[in-house]
């Protein structure tokens, strides 16, 4: 009894916050505006993106789709999966996450983010302190806010204005020195201001991207840079219990009710029991009967037989009946007869992303 029901786009609440990299400058000369010294993280805004692909080995058109199943499924109809209902679908390139988060220093301590940046004169750089970054848990397919400790290395190089009032920073591996975590880039942007006592980097973190990562000089490494999406929820607004578009949504949960008001209009915008069972008619009839060919027909099938007194064979409630509106209650197993709405649970869904993080950071020197 499975139809589509292609109701939003996804968006994760919470989950706002991403993988560090936000970072960082070098020179050797003492004059105001010289990275040469210690930074701390004062202000950290991340627009994040994650699209659909197909990995190496699945074909070019794969697709990933996320399903809810009806929790009372498998009691009332033997399977967990016999009702299931697909929420979204997600081709190649198409947008699976994407937000904008921004953290002023207020947001970064209540959130535990702590980063403190030192450029040495013999270009080299050193980064501690704790970063925000998304973990997958694979067991249960969900995406997560972690914020763990980092101690990194590596090498860097700016080449300065005329005027000494910004630069482009690069940042590179020393594997004499240790394990790099930042992203490698060449591109970012530095800008100084308050006579060399705030730094503003700005940069795109291209590493989990399978494309554009060559422009970051790495090349790509498919155990290595690939990232896996959890979904675990879906929008909601609240005030119906309803899954929802992520513009009309306030919120996101894992249970909700499906609502349509065009393809459940008959029983009052709901997916309820009464419009399963003619919704599993419907696709009964268009597979089994080679005179129908279509959803039309077949209810005008099924209006033929609610006037001709006929019911439902497995449930013994007449078609005419089954086409009343039921919405006014929850489905009750124990008063099958009387029809109700019906509770359907997220099945959390893994897929692989490209990612990419556009990271605008402020800096006060130490």
């Amino acid at each position: 009894m499975r139809t589509s029901y292609k109701l939003f786009t996804l968006f994760l609440a919470g989950a706002l916050l991403v993988v560090p990299g936000c970072d960082e400058n070098g020179d050797v000369t003492e004059e105001p505006g010289a990275l040469e010294g210690s930074w701390q993280l004062t202000d950290l805004t991340a627009t994040y993106v994650r699209t659909a692909v197909a990995v190496p080995g699945t074909p070019a058109d794969t697709s990933y789709s996320l399903t809810a199943s009806w929790n009372l499924a498998g009691a009332v109809l033997g399977s967990a999966s016999a009702a299931d209902q697909e929420l979204a679908s997600f081709s190649v390139g198409d947008t699976v996450f994407a937000t904008v988060a921004a953290f002023d220093a207020a947001a970064l301590a209540a959130t535990g983010i702590s980063l403190k940046i030192t450029f040495l004169k013999d270009n080299t750089y050193a980064l501690t302190g704790t970063y925000p970054t998304l973990l997958l848990a694979a067991a249960s397919c969900s995406t997560y806010l972690a914020v763990p400790q980092i101690s990194d290395v590596g090498n860097y190089t700016i080449v300065y204005n005329t005027a000494e009032t910004g630069g482009t920073l690069a940042i590179s591996p020393n594997d004499l020195l240790g394990d790099q975590v930042l992203p490698s880039f060449d591109d970012a942007v530095v800008t100084f201001s308050s006579a060399g006592a705030t730094l503003q980097l700005d940069f795109l973190d291209r590493d989990a991207h399978d494309v554009l990562i060559a422009q970051t000089g790495e090349t790509w490494d498919e155990a290595e840079h690939r990232v896996t999406m959890g979904i675990p929820e879906a929008p909601i607004i609240s005030a119906l219990g309803i899954f929802a578009t992520a513009d009309l949504a306030d919120t996101t949960g894992k249970s909700a009710y499906l609502y349509d008001p065009v393809k459940l209009a008959t029983w009052g915008n709901y997916l309820t029991f009464y419009g399963l069972i003619i919704q599993g008619t419907i696709l009964k009839m268009i597979a089994l009967d080679p005179n129908i060919s279509n959803e039309a027909e077949a209810l005008a099938a099924i209006l033929a037989l609610a006037a001709a007194g006929a019911a439902d064979p497995t449930t013994t409630i007449p078609y005419a009946t089954l086409l009343t509106d039921d919405s006014s209650g929850d489905f009750d197993p124990t008063a099958l007869a009387a029809g109700g709405k019906l509770t359907y649970v997220i099945n959390n869904v893994c897929m692989p992303v490209n990612e990419l993080i556009d990271f605008k950071s402020s800096w006060d020197k130490i």
